[in-house]
């Protein structure tokens, strides 16, 4: 039996660490407590560094207000929510660089629970859309 959950951790630690898809798990006072390897690469940062940071250790303060504004929003609701963001390539000095390598992202969030199904925490995926919506604008110049 211990055998099985141990695979099944494994598994799931897989699916999260190898996912096309940025993942991150925030507790309730906006710290991440996981981040995956495409998160990580994305906003230029190892992965022992994001973990027990918040986005505001992160990232301009306007991106970080809309992160937590987001967050809190599942949080209050109770319920998943699914928009389109746009992030932009920050540097360390929580810079941030539009005109390079502007991402478009389809972001999810959702309310993490535990067993007493209280809120602990918030888990994202975010799916980069940028060739897609490239090539939306470059259909529409046609």
């Amino acid at each position: 039996r211990t055998r099985e959950l141990e695979h099944a951790q494994r598994h799931l630690s897989d699916i999260i660490e190898y996912s096309p898809a940025a993942i991150t798990l925030k507790d309730v006072t906006g710290q991440f407590i996981v981040v995956n390897r495409k998160f990580s690469d994305l906003f230029a940062h190892a992965q022992e560094q994001l973990i027990g940071k918040t986005a505001a250790d992160l990232f301009p303060a306007d991106a970080a207000q809309h992160q937590q504004t987001e967050d809190e929003r599942v949080i209050q609701q109770s319920a998943a929510t699914k928009i389109e963001e746009k992030h932009c390539h920050i540097t360390d000095a929580k810079s941030c660089h539009m005109e390079k390598e502007t991402k478009t992202f389809i972001v999810v969030r959702f309310p993490l629970r535990g067993a007493d199904n209280a809120i602990y925490g918030v888990g994202t995926v975010m799916t980069d859309i940028s060739e897609r919506k490239r090539a939306e604008t470059e259909r529409k110049k046609l």
